[in-house]
């Protein structure tokens, strides 16, 4: 199961915005016209310029507070937000050019 939602913004030009990874509690692809996911609150934003950025962890400490979410749930997020912003550190660059190589496809078709 994937834990991370992916979208990658850009201007009318193809210039990168950013890249906006949802930590997700999964992902469903069931219905193919609209796939979605079920949010844990935590995100990860990578800069046209290649900062990293954790957003969001009020949210995420807000809804354990809460009781929307068990302990168990907020420790998975914190553990996956964890592990792909160590991995964006060591891969943002291939992570942006794979995407900016889906966006030049999908200009061609």
């Amino acid at each position: 199961n994937q834990f991370v939602w992916l979208t990658a913004m850009y201007d009318a030009d193809g210039n990168l915005i950013q890249l906006y990874f949802d930590i997700t509690a999964g992902n469903s692809f069931e219905d193919p016209e609209n796939p979605c996911f079920t949010d844990m609150y935590l995100d990860i934003v990578v800069t046209a310029g290649g900062e990293i950025h954790v957003l969001d962890r009020d949210e995420l400490d807000d809804a354990l507070a809460c009781g929307v979410i068990t302990q168990a749930e907020s420790d998975h997020a914190e553990s996956v937000c964890k592990e792909l912003a160590a991995y964006l550190n060591d891969n943002k660059e291939n992570v942006i050019a794979l995407c900016s190589a889906a966006l030049q496809e999908l200009r061609q078709n």
